[in-house]
């Protein structure tokens, strides 16, 4: 016969409903007795069937996730942050990737209704063709929230990263003065390089005299340090270079030391959270960053606002970035 929360609940000492609490995580069960539980639930052999209790409260506790990959803007921060804040809100998150293809993303989405998931955060993989993914959901008045690159849905809540604010912000940090050219450098591929790049081409055509090249690496092509090199050089030197990645960053200041000397020496900026440890090459960068945890803890707001009321709130965040000065050299 299979053993119960009751059974589990009789030998522990404890009610049912602590047991259940316990046993799914909540943080009002005192630790020392939500161990003693879960150990007394080992030995008997007990489940947790999570199905069956989002049968009986029509909740599961489950928020679902869908990106076209996990190279997204700010990702490994904010998915550990997310968890975090999630964890706090006894949810637990199921992330899964559309590998950029708007029909892996309505079949990911159809797997997680099948879940009984209670929310949805998804980022778009197609400005178009998404919405057939975030309609099947909303169909199941299951709540949706749009991150990053937001279809226009009155029944949605949105989140943007205003990248464009931030390069302007770093422009006026690093003294940059209309008539100096800026180079930005990207790779080709990517969802989160693509986000970058046409921030970084819809802020330029707002500034028409601003002169501007734009290099994609294709990570097919090469090393980025070699395509790095092909173009950048003391002859041809911008004052500013805007870099969409870590990676990409370093390779520029790499060539960068080995290259340019003095006053010749462009101002760095990085669209990306720059590591605890930077390493070799990141030293003299300027980042662009978003307050990830912030963002998480607005989420899990909306997400509880939602599943209480069964629909979410129609606003959209853009959320502003701020810049990390903390290894800013002179430009």
């Amino acid at each position: 016969m299979a053993i119960t929360l009751k059974d589990v609940a009789s030998v522990a000492g404890v009610s049912t409903a602590t047991v259940s609490r316990a046993l799914a995580g909540s943080e009002s069960v005192a630790p020392q007795t939500a161990n003693h539980i879960r150990t007394i639930a080992d030995d008997l052999g007990y489940r947790f069937d999570n199905v069956a209790r989002a049968l009986r409260q029509r909740r599961s506790n489950l928020v679902g996730m869908v990106a076209p990959d996990f190279a997204f803007p700010c990702a490994p921060d904010f998915l550990f942050a997310l968890n975090q804040e999630l964890f706090r809100g006894e949810y637990v998150l199921a992330s899964v990737t559309s590998f950029g293809s708007a029909e892996n993303e309505f079949v990911q989405v159809e797997r997680l209704l099948g879940q009984r998931m209670d929310a949805l955060l998804i980022v778009p993989a197609n400005p178009e063709a998404s919405a057939a993914a975030i309609n099947i959901a909303l169909d199941e008045e299951i709540p949706v929230i749009q991150l990053y690159r937001p279809l226009p849905n009155p029944r949605t809540s949105s989140v943007i990263l205003d990248y464009e604010a931030g390069i302007e912000f770093a422009m006026r940090i690093c003294r940059h003065r209309p008539g100096m050219t800026i180079q930005y450098v990207g790779d080709a591929s990517s969802f989160a390089a693509e986000l970058k790049r046409d921030a970084f081409l819809s802020l330029m055509s707002r500034r028409a005299d601003e002169p501007f090249r734009v290099h994609c690496h294709d990570p097919a092509a090469g090393h980025q340090r070699e395509f790095v090199a092909s173009f950048l050089n003391p002859a041809e030197a911008p004052r500013l270079i805007v870099c969409d990645s870590c990676q990409i960053a370093a390779a520029v200041s790499q060539i960068i030391d080995d290259r340019f000397a003095g006053a010749d020496v462009p101002a760095i900026v990085c669209l990306d959270a720059l590591p605890r440890e930077p390493g070799r090459g990141l030293g003299n960068v300027i980042a662009v960053e978003f307050p990830v945890y912030e963002l998480a803890s607005r989420l899990l707001d909306w997400i509880n606002r939602a599943i209480e009321t069964q629909a979410c709130p129609p606003e959209t965040l853009r959320m502003q970035p701020f810049i990390n000065l903390s290894r800013m050299r002179a430009p």
